[in-house]
């Protein structure tokens, strides 16, 4: 195996999972996690917040909760990959700020 072996596939892997398809996916995954964190909590208020089918809650809580951490891992995995995919420049940036030899003044109020 070769060394640009790994290049091509770092490279692929960044053109596939690109920053918006990342947030799409894990937006769509955070909403079905809290749909079903939404329906527990519906079927907990219906049982008048008393004791609940510990085996009906988790078959929902579960999954959902799942889906929850499984968007947020996505969501922030994307991020570091777009970060990885950031070029540096290798060219200095100069601002020019204005120095001490340029003394800061205040616009002057129009005459009236």
């Amino acid at each position: 195996m070769t060394h640009q072996a790994p290049v091509r596939r770092i490279s692929r892997l960044l053109a596939a999972c690109t920053l918006e398809r990342g947030l799409i996916v894990g937006g769509i995954l955070a909403s079905v996690g809290a749909a079903g964190l939404i329906a527990a909590f519906n079927q907990w208020h219906a049982a008048h917040f008393g004791h609940l089918n510990y085996e009906v809650a988790l078959r929902i809580v579960l999954p959902a909760v799942t889906a929850l951490m499984l968007s947020f891992q996505l969501v922030l995995g994307t991020f570091f990959l777009s970060i990885l995919g950031i070029r540096r420049t290798h060219q200095l940036v100069v601002l020019d700020v204005g120095g001490p030899s340029e003394p800061a003044t205040a616009p002057k109020a129009p005459a009236v």
